[in-house]
């Protein structure tokens, strides 16, 4: 084993488990005495190094969790491993719940121990207790503040003592929790508090009641909520937002998948282009209210006098002044203006203000987030020339239709396992809207979203942009629909289901054009087949439509506390890796048992097992017993719930697992590199398994961790899942998909976002449409590993590679993918993320593919071979690829120069250049300088108070809720709240 390993799982584990890094710096001590550089980590800690060898009994692996550990003055005795009748069972005295069960002998640890308990029993209640405790949504709000602040309270009581054992407690409890009504409330609120005013005068306001309802008076001192609070908190998010919103705009025009915003702006484009010829004059007025440009493209080359862009945001107002620039002749580009203010008309003649107005200020999330039907109603307004008021003749899109069905969006059954667990504990907090797989899409994705629907479908509004724009038609803000919705089939509904359906002309049916999402409904609220749903309300307010339920008759408690990323219910939701985990361990216990005799124990583990199912999958494929290793503690407890809801006696006769007497699985919430490796050989395991593996293959440390376990915890000869790991690679040309023949350049440099900032690798999907990728050349092998074997020296520092040309053109992307071999004993079952566009046999996956540009282009020609030299610094696996004799450039570089053009495209404009080098100014110096100004809830948090730092959390869900009304970008706030909310330790996030 290369001492390597040990340095490197020491300074990995140093800030996460001290003691598990302890250990692993003793271990590796021993095994290379003569390492300078573990002398040299021994030294710099001052750990006393051990002379020779000692002898030691095994450890229990919970010494090294986030679990109680004992302290030098009050050791506590260590459960032995006992054995058992039967097979001999590794089992620990504490797992991930049973952490929670710790008091230390003392009374206030205890009481604060039954605090949390009663707050959980009612926040997290079983749909069986929900019912008796079901009220109005008013005393339900008030009962959970009044458990949490007696949690808190009795925290305080016992914290030293809690913070000197270091034991374990629910964090997430203490959190301002998220509830169904929130969109609702916050957008009243600030109607309330804006008086018959304009809607935004009343957002402080509204975040001064949400704030105030914690009952906190520490942010109403004078000066603390515009340095500190809340206040602060909206400053700096809406600062934010100017750099967020160019990268989040890319984003949404490289997608070109089924139900993506590039499908919409392409049918507005040639609508316009449909439009304008129709109206058969020079000297028409175009006004397009948003700032991707593929209309106003469309627009000038068709002969409008005079093109108006209507672009709130900064930076993307630039970007959309360079589309222009690089779409148009001078003299087309010189009747274009580009402006952060809304415009009036330049001239009203014939009683016409504008001949055209093209509404592109849709967004590929909420659809409404960017406040197109508040733009539109803002033209009415400003529709005059002088004293003489115009008309808007024609409007594109006519009209659009909301329509809303209820669905069931659960992880039900996945594999034959109920996961449903995980949206309950995870979902709560989904304040932003959640990309769904359209019902009349013929082509989702795999993995996508795809809920079951319950309901018929209701139309909830219908609106004629076109008397929008002439100060008629627009519904007022928060306007309530109610919704005639009628069950299809019964179950529960946890999703409502928003299709945005465009109607391109006047007369033309909707839907040749549209955008769906979802909107979570934590909780969820009964549906039966054949009976009318009651008490269910479309709104639409200030950008945002969203729907209204009587979330106090939920089926189960709908309070959020924590948020996972969208990517891991994706993987939950991914077929293929969990059949072919599934058929490898199938495989591999089958061969062990043909070993080991029918009556043999098989002992297997699981190495990062997150939500639990490859463990459940192994019990369920006749292991004798299985260890789950997941270090995050909120995700292990989730796991362990998994299990029982899975098993016989919880479940019924058909549930997929048997008891824990018949086959015990156990969750242990630590690192494995922080397990003692059993001296008894009974307690080692014949079969790991794991799945810590990214797009890339290599950013979750799979390699060491394999091996580690492997050695240290294994007996000899052990079947590793996946068995083998290789990494293939094509050259790609690369570029930003066109939009109905507009070139679309100017976002080049933001897409993916990923390139602007140092990361491992970048994240694309070729299976979703994303970007326009045209593979050069056929795939090569980067390297191949075997795992549990192969260390991270391994890993070739530098290799060339030799690609063999298909297509010609310049490569400036190397797009890679990993192939596992997931069974040695069946070597055809074989788990790969390759994009089917190169290898056909497989169903698209969960991760999508890594890629990297290449530093100095290559030019690909038809059976040609070109080189490319890969480097891979030790112990990063950031592969990176360059031209032979180009350098390695730094991500983030040309933040003061122009940014480097697609292959094959002209150079960026000097003007665009400097747009670009004030955009990186913005990004890199004046927002960290605004962050550090303003240290949002220190204050609060230096005087321990609790129910101030909540409404920091409070308002913070209260913009996630209306980002639009806050002047806030959804993906701004999104990654505020998951900052705030997120369980930690997700790998991919």
């Amino acid at each position: 084993m290369a001492e390597a390993y040990f340095v490197s799982a020491y300074v990995d584990m140093k800030e996460i488990v001290p003691s598990a890094a302890l250990q692993i710096l003793r271990e590796g001590l021993q095994a290379y005495p003569t390492s300078s550089e573990l002398l040299e980590l021994a030294r710099k800690d001052g750990i006393e190094v051990p002379t020779a060898p000692t002898s030691r009994k095994p450890l229990n692996p919970f010494d090294f969790g986030p679990a109680a550990r004992p302290t030098a003055a009050e050791p506590e005795p260590e459960a032995p491993l006992a054995p058992v009748s039967g097979p001999r069972v590794w089992k620990p005295p504490r797992t991930a719940s049973s952490a929670l069960e710790v008091d230390a002998g003392d009374a206030g640890v205890r009481a604060f121990r039954e605090a949390q308990k009663t707050h959980a029993v009612f926040a997290e209640a079983a749909p069986s207790d929900w019912s008796k405790a079901r009220r109005s949504t008013e005393a339900l709000h008030a009962e959970e503040h009044r458990l949490r602040a007696a949690g808190y309270q009795a925290l305080q009581k016992c914290k030293a003592l809690m913070h000197q054992r270091r034991l374990e407690f629910r964090e997430e409890l203490f959190r301002s929790p998220s509830s169904p009504d929130i969109a609702t409330r916050v957008h009243d609120a600030a109607a309330a508090a804006a008086n018959g005013g304009a809607l935004e005068s009343g957002v402080d306001g509204a975040l001064r009641a949400e704030a105030r309802w914690e009952g906190s008076p520490f942010w109403d001192a004078p000066g603390r909520w515009s340095a500190e609070g809340p206040g602060a908190q909206l400053k700096v998010l809406r600062a934010q937002s100017e750099t967020d919103a160019l990268p989040s705009r890319a984003k949404d025009l490289a997608r070109t998948g089924p139900g993506s915003l590039h499908k919409v702006l392409s049918a507005l484009a040639r609508e316009t282009e449909a439009a304008m010829q129709q109206l058969k004059s020079d000297s028409a007025q175009v006004l397009v209210l948003g700032g991707h440009g593929a209309s106003a493209v469309a627009a000038a080359r068709a002969g409008a006098r005079h093109v108006f862009v209507f672009e709130p945001r900064r930076f993307v107002a630039c970007a959309a002044r360079e589309v222009l620039r690089r779409n148009l002749s001078p003299a087309e580009f010189g009747r274009c203006v580009v402006s952060e203010q809304l415009p009036a008309p330049p001239s009203v003649s014939g009683g016409i203000a504008w001949h055209l107005v093209v509404v592109e200020l849709w967004t590929g999330g909420s659809a409404f987030s960017s406040g197109p039907l508040e733009a539109l109603s803002q033209v009415a307004e400003r529709a005059c020339c002088g004293s003489t008021r115009g008309a808007v003749q024609r409007v594109v899109p006519a009209g659009l239709q909301v329509e809303v069905s209820l669905a069931d969006g659960r992880l039900a059954s996945v594999s034959g396992f109920d996961l449903s667990f995980m949206d309950s504990r995870y979902r709560g907090v989904s304040t932003q809207a959640l990309h769904i797989a359209d019902g009349q899409a013929s082509e989702a994705h795999p993995t996508a979203l795809k809920p079951v629907q319950l309901t018929d479908r209701a139309v909830a509004f219908e609106l004629d942009l076109g008397a929008i724009a002439n100060g008629k038609g627009l519904p007022s803000a928060g306007s309530s629909r109610a919704l005639e919705l009628k069950g299809c089939s019964s179950g529960r509904a946890t999703l409502a289901a928003i299709a945005v359906r465009f109607q391109l002309a006047p007369g033309a049916d909707f839907g040749s054009a549209s955008l769906c999402y979802g909107q979570w409904l934590t909780g969820g609220l009964t549906i039966r087949a054949g009976e009318p749903v009651a008490g269910v309300s479309a709104r639409l307010g200030f950008g945002n439509c969203w729907v209204d339920w009587d979330w106090a008759s939920s089926e189960e408690a709908p309070f959020g506390y924590m948020v996972l990323s969208d990517w891991y219910f994706e993987m939950l939701r991914d077929g293929a890796r969990h059949d072919l985990y599934d058929a490898a361990l199938r495989a591999e216990i089958a061969a062990v048992r043909k070993r080991k005799g029918e009556k043999a124990p098989i002992r297997v583990l699981d190495v990062g097992s997150g939500d639990g199912i490859l463990s459940m999958m192994a019990l369920r494929a006749g292991a004798s017993a299985v260890v789950g290793v997941e270090h995050v503690s909120s995700i292990a407890r989730a796991s362990e719930d998994i299990v029982r809801a899975n098993r016989r006696s919880a479940a019924g006769p058909s549930a997929p697992l048997p008891s824990e007497e018949e086959a015990p699985l156990e969750v242990w919430c630590t690192d494995v590199r922080g397990v003692t490796p059993p001296e008894d050989e009974e307690l080692k395991f014949d079969v790991l398994v794991s799945e810590l593996m990214d797009a890339s293959g290599l950013g979750e440390n799979l390699v060491c961790l394999t091996e580690g376990a492997r050695r240290r915890l294994c007996r000899e000869g052990t079947a590793v899942i996946p068995a083998r790991l290789r990494l293939s690679a094509v050259l790609c040309e690369v570029r930003m998909p066109d939009i109905a023949g507009t070139n679309m350049d100017a976002f080049w440099p933001l897409w993916p976002s990923e390139k602007t900032s140092e990361t491992l690798w970048l994240g694309v999907d070729l299976d979703k449409g994303e970007g326009d990728f045209k593979v050069l050349t056929k795939p090569v092998e980067l390297f191949t590993l075997e795992l549990g074997v192969a260390q991270a020296t391994d890993i070739p520092t530098k290799k060339p590679l030799h690609f063999e040309g298909m297509s010609a053109g310049r490569a400036n992307f190397v797009v890679w993918w990993f192939e596992t071999q997931l069974s040695t004993t069946d070597p055809s079952i074989v788990l790969t993320n390759a994009p089917k566009c190169v290898d056909g046999r497989h169903t698209a996956t969960c991760w999508g593919q890594a890629a990297a540009e290449v530093h100095g282009e290559v030019a690909v020609e038809p059976g040609a071979t070109v080189e490319v030299q890969m480097d891979i610094p030790f112990g990063d696996y950031q592969l990176r690829f360059r031209r032979p004799g180009a350098t390695l450039r730094k991500a983030g570089s040309q933040a003061n120069s122009a940014p480097d053009a697609p292959p094959g495209a002209k150079p960026y404009s000097e003007e665009f250049a400097q747009d670009w080098k004030a955009y990186n100014t913005v990004l890199k110096q004046d927002l960290p300088e605004l962050i550090r100004a303003h240290p949002i809830g220190l204050a609060a948090g230096r005087a321990d108070d609790f129910l101030g730092i909540c409404a920091i959390q409070r308002c913070a869900l209260a913009i996630a809720a209306q980002p639009r009304l806050f002047g806030v970008e959804p993906c701004t706030i999104a990654r505020y709240v998951h900052a705030l909310y997120a369980v930690g330790g997700e790998g991919r996030s």
